[in-house]
C-alpha cells in the first residue's frame, strides 16, 4: 500500500510539473522520449486548457510550488544550490522562492498558544493581531505584554509535521529509485541530499532549536567591534516552547519593500556590502551562519542597522572548512588557479587520481571569464554554478556540507544586486576574506594556536601525578595478567605432556595385549 500510495502522490506531482510547464524549452528537447511522453500523459489536455509556455517561468515555478504545497517550496529553494541538478535555468528561477503561503485560521493560532502555556490568550497578551507573514512551516503574529512592549509571536502551523514526513518519505523514495538505476544519481548523492533538507526542515519545526539559534548569534555577536552593524531580537523563553516562539518585535523596512528603503535616504552602496560583510563575518568568524537571508527575514533600521529575523535555517562551519572557504574563495580573487586547486585537493573534494594542474586548468576556465568583466556580468551563483558543473568531469562527490553556504551566497548575492546593480560581489569579499586569512593563517595566529596548545597542556599539569599512578596501575595489572597468562600456559604445557605420556603408555598395554593374543 505505501508504495501505490508514493507513486500515486508522484504522479500527482508529475501532472501538475506538466500543466505548468516549468521545464524550459531546452531542457525538454535533451530529454529522452520516454520522459517527454511521460509528461504528456501526466497532463494530456495542458495543450488545450492548460497554462501556455509563453507565460513567465518564474511566475509558473512560483504557481506549480504552491499547488503541491509547502514541502515542495522548501524542496524548490533547497535545489536553487544545485544547477548540476536541475539545470541552469530552473535553479535562477527557483532563486526567486520565497517563503509565502496562505496564512492558517486566527483561532488556530489562538488555540495553539492556549494549548502550549494552558492560559487565556488575553492572560498572555494586551494585543494580538491578525497574521502578518506566513511561510510554509509557521506564520507571525504582533501582540503588546502587559507591559507595553510589542513581541514577535511565531506558531508552527497545525499538522505541519504530518505532511512535511509524508512529502519528504516520496522524496526519499524517488531518490532511492534514482540512485538504483543512475549512477550519476549516486555521484550526486540524492539520497543524502534529501536526508540534508529532511535535517534542515526538523530542525525548523522545532521552535526551541531556533530560540537557542538567536541565542548562540548573540553570544558571538557580543564579541564584535561596534561598526559591524547587525542586530537580532531577543527571545522571551518564558513564551517559547517547541510550537510557539516569542521575540522582541523588530522595527524597520523589510528589504523586500524596497520603494520604502529608498526613501530612508541610505548609501545603497554601502548597504549593499554591509549586508554581505555581515553574512561572511558569520560564516567566517563564528562559523556559524544565518542560511536564509532572503529579503523578507531583512530589516533595515532608519540609522542604517541591519536586523536579521527568522533563524530558522542555520548553517555551522568546521574550522577547516571556513579554511577552505576563504582560501577558494581568496584565490579565485587573486586568479591564483594552482593555489586554488591545491585545496580543493588538500580537502578531499577531488579524488588523488587525477592532476592538481588539470583540475587548476579547469578552475582556470571558470574564473579568466569573470576577470575584467562588469560587475553587472560577475556572479557568485555563476561561479558556484559552473564549479558544480566540473563535478562530473573530476568526480567530485557532492559536499553536502557546503550546500547551506553555496545557497546562502547566492541569496545574500542576489539581496545585494536588489539594493546596488552594480555591486561586485568578489570586489567586496578581497579585504575581508585577505584580513581574515592573515588573522587567521599569520605569524599572530600561529603563535596564538601554539600558546592556547600550551595552556591546555599547563591545565592538565596538576592531574600529571594522578595520570602516572592510573598508568603505573594499568602496568600492574597488566603484569599480574601476564603472569596469570604464563602459569595458565605451564599448566596447560604440563597437562599436554601428562596426556602425551598417557596416551603412549596406552599405545604400549594394547600392543603387548595383541601380541599375547598372538601367541
Amino acid at each position: 500500500m505505501g508504495f501505490l500510495m508514493h507513486i500515486f502522490r508522484l504522479m500527482r506531482a508529475g501532472h501538475i510539473i506538466a500543466k505548468y510547464r516549468i521545464i524550459p524549452a531546452d531542457m525538454l528537447r535533451n530529454m529522452r522520449f520516454s520522459a517527454k511522453f511521460g509528461l504528456f500523459i501526466l497532463s494530456p489536455l495542458t495543450y488545450i486548457f492548460g497554462l501556455r509556455a509563453g507565460n513567465d517561468i518564474d511566475k509558473r515555478m512560483g504557481l506549480a510550488l504552491a499547488k503541491l504545497g509547502p514541502s515542495y517550496i522548501k524542496l524548490g529553494q533547497f535545489l536553487a544550490t544545485r544547477p548540476d541538478l536541475v539545470g541552469d535555468k530552473i535553479a535562477a528561477s527557483l532563486r526567486q522562492l520565497q517563503d509565502d503561503v496562505t496564512p492558517f485560521a486566527q483561532k488556530l493560532a489562538i488555540a495553539q498558544i492556549e494549548k502550549s502555556f494552558g492560559k487565556k490568550i488575553t492572560n498572555l497578551f494586551v494585543e494580538f493581531s491578525q497574521p502578518i507573514a506566513a511561510a510554509s512551516i509557521a506564520q507571525v503574529h504582533k501582540a503588546k505584554l502587559s507591559n507595553g512592549r510589542y513581541v514577535a509571536v511565531k506558531i508552527l502551523r497545525p499538522d505541519v509535521e504530518q505532511r512535511f514526513a509524508r512529502d519528504l518519505s516520496d522524496f526519499f523514495f524517488i531518490a532511492g529509485i534514482a540512485e538504483q538505476f543512475d549512477p550519476e544519481a549516486q555521484r550526486l548523492r540524492l539520497v543524502e541530499v534529501v536526508a540534508t533538507l529532511k535535517k534542515s526542515v526538523n530542525a525548523e519545526m522545532n521552535l526551541r532549536f531556533e530560540a537557542a539559534a538567536i541565542a548562540e548569534m548573540h553570544e558571538y555577536a557580543a564579541n564584535l567591534p561596534a561598526e559591524l552593524n547587525f542586530i537580532m531580537p531577543q527571545v522571551n523563553w518564558a513564551l517559547t516552547d517547541k510550537n510557539v516562539m516569542v521575540t522582541d518585535w523588530v522595527e524597520g523596512v523589510a528589504l523586500s519593500d524596497m520603494a520604502q528603503i529608498k526613501k530612508l535616504g541610505l548609501d545603497m552602496p554601502k548597504l549593499a556590502e554591509d549586508i554581505v560583510t555581515c553574512f561572511l563575518t558569520q560564516a567566517l568568524e563564528f562559523g556559524f551562519f544565518h542560511a536564509d537571508m532572503h529579503p523578507g527575514n531583512i530589516f533595515i533600521q532608519q540609522d542604517g542597522k541591519i536586523a536579521l529575523v527568522d533563524f530558522g535555517i542555520i548553517g555551522r562551519m568546521t574550522p577547516d572548512e571556513r579554511r577552505f572557504l576563504a582560501e577558494i574563495l581568496y584565490a579565485f580573487v587573486r586568479r591564483d588557479y594552482l593555489h586554488n586547486a591545491k585545496i580543493h585537493f588538500e580537502a578531499g573534494y577531488v579524488p588523488e587520481h587525477f592532476k592538481v594542474e588539470d583540475f587548476a586548468l579547469a578552475l582556470r576556465a571558470i574564473g579568466e571569464p569573470m576577470m575584467g568583466a562588469n560587475a553587472e556580468d560577475i556572479s557568485m551563483g555563476k561561479l558556484l554554478g559552473q564549479l558544480l558543473k566540473t563535478t562530473e568531469t573530476f568526480e567530485m562527490r557532492t559536499q553536502l556540507q557546503l550546500v547551506m553556504l553555496q545557497k546562502s551566497l547566492v541569496i545574500v548575492e542576489g539581496v545585494a544586486r536588489m539594493i546596488d546593480p552594480k555591486f561586485d560581489m568578489f570586489k567586496s569579499m578581497e579585504p575581508l576574506l585577505e584580513n581574515w586569512l592573515k588573522k587567521t593563517l599569520g605569524v599572530e595566529a600561529k603563535v596564538k594556536n601554539s600558546m592556547e596548545t600550551v595552556v591546555e597542556l599547563a591545565a592538565h599539569l596538576p592531574k600529571l601525578p594522578a595520570y602516572m599512578q592510573r598508568m603505573m596501575d594499568s602496568v600492574e595489572k597488566l603484569n599480574a595478567i601476564s603472569k596469570a597468562d604464563a602459569i595458565m600456559a605451564e599448566t596447560a604445557k604440563s597437562t599436554r605432556r601428562h596426556n602425551r605420556a598417557q596416551t603412549a603408555l596406552l599405545v604400549v598395554a594394547l600392543c603387548t595385549f595383541l601380541a599375547t593374543l598372538l601367541v
